[in-house]
């Protein structure tokens, strides 16, 4: 291990305040905010004076017994995950049903129903979340940082913050999508890698690494060969609160210029639990890096959020 090449290394950002050379051009960031779509309705409140008069229905225990039951309150929700042309009303609904009060609360049961059409909630199945009141501005954050460029496009790092307080993004870990605004294709990647290639036929030799209008990126896995790791990668995906998770990414066929370069649009970020829905992408300040020995400062050439 003392004979191993030294990791490549993505320098940690200096402050603003430590240089006052002026920015080279931008940076790309977007927030991705965990999504939660309610449709809520209290279908009837309680009142005290209304006891025995709520509307009815009848549960089937077993072959030879009925109980009625008082609906006291119901609350819905409505979940939607993504678009489907094939089933455009299809959804979730969860049903909260009071069924009962207790001396300081009451008895509910909640129900879930799959209105949609083709699709199954699968392994490892459901997890129930929602708004979190103790940290209301959570977020992930994703920086894109162009730090060189190519005969006919650019290199870029691409960082993804986690700024919430209390949730990790788990097992199996994160997954971005997003969809390039011209041809652009990856010839290369280091520290994750993309699904699928997609069709590079027309590639004779040396085909890019994905030739997908919309590339969809995993992180590699720990243990990931030395020579395509980078700082901060390889964790499969897992982003503990406050830590953050890089790749690389050789982007060709994009122009190699800060006025050639168009922002990727349509990010997709998907991870355990109800997802996220992402914010438009914006050009930033270049982010500036220090060496790992802590001796020289580079800038992004572009920077995106």
């Amino acid at each position: 291990m003392s004979n191993m090449p030294p990791l490549p290394s993505i320098p940690v950002p200096e402050s603003p305040k430590s240089s006052r050379r002026p920015p080279l051009k931008v940076v790309l960031a977007l927030a991705c905010k965990r999504v939660w779509t309610k449709d809520m309705h209290l279908k009837k409140k309680h009142d005290p004076k209304d006891k025995g008069k709520g509307p009815i229905y009848l549960t089937r225990l077993s072959l030879y017994t009925i109980v009625v039951a008082i609906l006291l309150s119901s609350f819905s929700f409505t979940s939607t995950e993504a678009y489907d042309a094939l089933d455009p009303n299809g959804n979730i609904t969860i049903k909260w049903d009071i069924i009962s009060w207790t001396p300081d609360g009451y008895v509910a049961v909640v129900t879930m129903y799959n209105f949609q059409k083709y699709r199954r909630v699968s392994h490892p199945g459901w997890t129930l979340e929602a708004y979190d009141a103790l940290d209301p501005n959570g977020n992930i954050t994703i920086k894109w940082d162009i730090i060189s460029w190519t005969p006919d496009g650019y290199v870029a790092v691409v960082t993804m913050y986690n700024f919430q307080k209390y949730r990790r993004v788990s097992h199996p870990g994160w997954t971005l999508g997003w969809t390039w605004a011209k041809k652009e294709v990856i010839w290369s990647m280091m520290g994750a890698q993309a699904t699928e290639q997609g069709d590079c036929s027309r590639y004779k030799s040396a085909p890019p690494h994905c030739c997908k209008k919309t590339p969809t990126i995993v992180d590699l896995l720990p243990g990931a060969p030395y020579n395509q790791q980078i700082a901060n990668c390889c964790t499969g995906g897992v982003i503990n609160p406050g830590a953050h998770s890089s790749f690389q990414v050789s982007v060709g066929k994009a122009g190699n210029t800060n006025k050639t370069v168009k922002l990727p649009v349509n990010f997709t970020l998907l991870a355990p639990g109800p997802g996220y829905k992402c914010g438009h992408a914006a050009v930033g300040k270049p982010t500036k890096f220090i060496t790992a020995d802590g001796r020289r400062v580079t800038q992004a050439m572009s920077k995106y959020y």
